[in-house]
């Protein structure tokens, strides 16, 4: 279920960061060994420098052969400090939403195949822009809610990497990779849908009894007691959740 069958590694270069811990000297490692343990993991490596660029090495991934594939797509470039995106060398930014709208299309091809890392600030944010009217941008999210240090990251997805080709176990990897201090998370979209329910769960509760009020004052009759309101209207959460599965998930 969650072995790698292509691995993408997308990078903005920073002239100021050290080429022995960027992205580039991973793939360069971690695609050595994969020649070695397991030569049929395609890997690419991308550099871009402005959005344009960006976009179109996501759309070359998506015309790539990758129907029926599970894709680890890893970013590394800077977060935006205003948590609502990723920015390159020439300083504009990259939206969640842009991000989505491309791997979305990626995603559906590979038939809920893609695994996307950021390896970078604040990525853990892209999960609070989905939206469950769509369908899944991808399968699994790695990323940081936080603010981090170059050689951390390199040190934990240099680990990754090398439980992977070892182990061609995606989540697996993550998981061994991590120790108590990291700051990295694993996200599956099933979660996202469970936090969007959740979310309309609060909502519900807010409006229940305005809702209440409008059905005393609009419906004629005999009239039902709010807790009786409120077991009738929670009825309809299996085929709320349902429908929200449908739309959302790819299959």
């Amino acid at each position: 279920m969650y072995k790698l069958n292509k691995l993408y590694f997308i990078e903005c270069i920073d002239s100021t960061e050290s080429p022995h811990t960027n992205a580039l000297a991973l793939y360069n490692d971690t695609a050595t060994k994969l020649k070695i343990t397991d030569d049929s993991i395609e890997t690419k490596y991308f550099e871009f420098k402005t959005k344009e660029d960006f976009f179109l090495i996501l759309d070359s991934i998506y015309k790539d052969e990758i129907t029926n594939s599970n894709i680890l797509i890893h970013i590394y470039t800077h977060g935006s400090s205003k948590l609502d995106g990723i920015i390159g060398n020439d300083k504009k930014l990259i939206t969640w939403e842009e991000i989505q709208n491309l791997t979305r299309k990626i995603n559906i091809k590979s038939k809920n195949g893609l695994y996307l890392i950021l390896a970078l600030c604040h990525g853990i944010y892209i999960g609070e822009k989905i939206s469950i009217k769509k369908k899944a941008p991808f399968n699994s999210l790695i990323a940081s809610k936080y603010e981090e240090y170059v050689t951390d990251i390199y040190k934990l997805f240099h680990t990754f990497y090398s439980n992977l080709v070892f182990d061609n176990n995606i989540v697996r990897a993550f998981k061994e990779a991590q120790v108590a201090e990291d700051t990295f998370f694993y996200k599956n979209t099933n979660i996202c849908v469970q936090d969007a329910f959740k979310s309309l769960l609060e909502k519900r509760e807010k409006h229940l009894p305005i809702l209440y009020k409008e059905y005393l004052k609009n419906v004629p009759g005999e009239k039902i007691s709010f807790e009786e309101f409120d077991k009738i209207n929670r009825q309809t959460f299996p085929e709320i959740i349902k429908n929200m599965e449908e739309e959302f998930f790819i299959k």
